[in-house]
């Protein structure tokens, strides 16, 4: 490609004529986010039962904290039109682990899942789906049982209806990113023999 046109094929603002070394349309599939909400929730108590236990270790426990651990799964899905909105109640299940310490000192890691029933209201188009992302964080809890907590904790989670987009999009030809240092005249000669 010659020199003069080489800036054409680089990522940036468009300088000059935006038609030179266009090459062709291209259709690409991407997620298109319809409608989102937060909820923010700086207190409230839940009951995890933790399904992976470490083996070996001599209770009481002494609880530490809980984080979520992983992705949010949604389950039980329920929608009712609302106006242009929909009502929507879901089940909300969400990775956590559990830090404690067992009756001799050893401090260990429990696996389970925390699960809300959840209702928000969100444009939701036919074709869409609901996706959510959780983080939960505690250090004020409790073990009711050996493989059961009561956790006091703070939880942020993002609902978002999400669908497939298509969109068309032009291609350049030879496309290159710039040099990251400073022009040097040596590799300039030797970039134009090789392209």
């Amino acid at each position: 490609m010659p020199r003069n046109r080489r800036e054409h094929v680089r990522p940036g603002r468009i300088c000059g004529d935006p038609l030179e070394c266009l090459c062709e349309r291209v259709v690409i599939e991407v997620p298109r986010v319809f409608d989102g909400c937060v909820r923010r929730v700086d207190s409230e108590n839940f009951i995890v039962r933790l399904d992976a236990m470490p083996a070996g270790l001599e209770p009481p426990f002494v609880f530490l904290d809980l984080v979520s651990e992983g992705a949010a799964v949604i389950s039980d899905i329920e929608s009712h039109r609302v106006g242009v909105k929909s009502r929507i109640t879901c089940t909300v299940n969400v990775p956590v682990k559990c830090r404690f310490r067992d009756n001799t000192g050893r401090e260990a890691i429990g696996y389970g899942a925390l699960m809300q029933r959840v209702e928000v209201m969100l444009f939701m188009p036919e074709f869409s789906n609901i996706k959510v992302r959780a983080g939960i964080n505690s250090s004020n809890g409790a073990f009711l049982s050996d493989d059961t907590v009561s956790v006091n904790c703070c939880y942020e989670e993002e609902f978002t209806t999400v669908g497939t987009a298509r969109l068309m999009i032009p291609v350049y030809d030879g496309f290159e990113f710039p040099e990251c240092g400073f022009d040097n005249p040596c590799f300039n000669a030797l970039r134009d023999v090789i392209i």
